[in-house]
């Protein structure tokens, strides 16, 4: 019966261990608390239910929304500041370290390389070796905006590079900038592709539907549309290039440069909704030409199928607006901006896709 006290011991001992253990976490976290910046030490102080920095309550979901809601105020000027706190609440709590990278990675490429196929079998459908009809004012946007959709991948992919889609805490303010200098290349992007995208289905209608064969009222209600889309394109892109003055206030802000800028929020939510707008224009304007067509009903419907293939890409515009409209006010904002972005990707290649697929039916039925 001796071994009966030690294991009447072990439980003693290991609790020992562990208060031992959490202590020394404990005087960890004050020590590093110590290091915290004057807005965050604000912050800290004004937890509730009197919670301190260092304690297990510091990880709840109520005490952590409330720190970091104190924090949108108290560090916003200041983002060493605001990476700083951050790393504290994250090491603290033991939050994972996310990384989703990969994921951008593989969605922008995937898109792209269907989106390249599309525009080759475009191009293959309008050579008159094959009977097509030659390549027209909507092939030469088309491949306009597939030379912008390059551009614009690519600036995720750099963005992602630097560490978009990582939480803030792991970045440092120098990464953050050269982050946000390429959002800022790939929002004025983004814009001209899905509004040349448009330009060029319209021409596409211009195309199939001619002067001889269709009302006036038609193909005037096409160049007007044209007309606005190449407008809003314009005035969008002018006011996001110079939202800031200087310019490279819209990323060196982070370093503390000096500047004035404009409230982006509202362009952004505007622009969403009348590219979403758009996009059921673009559908709707060839829908009593078809009606119209000489063809049985089951041929007509094919036809109105095919041109509705585009609101794929109005589903992808809302839900990119959903993540805007959400975005602003965020603090971590190299995680979260990675959502838009990603939905940017898909909806500015999915529009090259799309637009590919009437002349790809065609060649489609030449050679079946």
């Amino acid at each position: 019966m001796l071994w009966v006290p030690g294991i009447l011991v072990l439980p003693l001992l290991a609790l020992t261990v562990g208060s031992d253990s959490y202590a020394t976490t404990i005087s960890a976290r004050q020590a590093e608390r110590s290091t915290l910046p004057a807005c965050a030490q604000t912050c800290v102080a004004q937890l509730p239910n009197n919670c301190q920095a260092d304690e297990v309550c510091f990880c709840t979901a109520f005490v952590r929304t409330a720190y970091e809601s104190c924090l949108k105020t108290q560090c916003s000027s200041s983002m060493q500041d605001q990476l700083g706190t951050y790393a504290y609440q994250a090491t603290s709590c033991n939050r994972p370290v996310r990384n989703n990278a990969n994921t951008l990675y593989g969605v922008t490429w995937a898109f792209f390389s269907v989106a390249v196929i599309f525009v080759a079998l475009r191009l293959l459908s309008r050579w008159r070796g094959l009977n097509g009809s030659g390549i027209s004012w909507d092939d030469w946007v088309v491949l306009g905006s597939l030379a912008l959709v390059v551009v614009l991948d690519v600036s995720l992919n750099q963005g992602t590079k630097f560490g978009l889609a990582t939480d803030l805490y792991t970045n440092t303010v120098g990464s953050i900038e050269v982050i946000l200098r390429w959002l800022y290349i790939g929002e004025i992007l983004y814009i001209s592709v899905v509004m040349t995208t448009k330009i060029a289905a319209v021409l596409l209608y211009l195309r199939i539907w001619t002067a001889d064969s269709i009302t006036k009222a038609f193909r005037l209600s096409c160049w007007i549309s044209i007309g606005v889309f190449a407008m809003t394109a314009l005035a969008f892109d002018f006011a996001i290039i110079f939202q800031c003055s200087p310019v490279s206030s819209v990323w060196n802000n982070v370093t503390g440069q000096a500047g004035s800028c404009i409230k982006v929020a509202p362009l952004l939510y505007i622009f969403g909704a009348l590219n979403i707008l758009y996009d059921v224009v673009v559908f709707l304007l060839p829908i009593f030409s078809v009606v119209r067509l000489n063809i049985a009903m089951h041929k007509k419907i094919g036809v109105a199928t095919l041109f509705a293939i585009g609101l794929v890409v109005t589903i992808a515009a809302i839900i990119r607006l959903q993540y805007v409209v959400r975005l602003f006010g965020e603090m971590n904002l190299t995680w979260e901006y990675q959502y838009p972005g990603l939905w940017a990707i898909i909806e500015a290649n999915l529009s090259v896709i799309c637009i590919c697929a009437p002349p790809i039916a065609g060649l489609m039925q030449r050679w079946f």
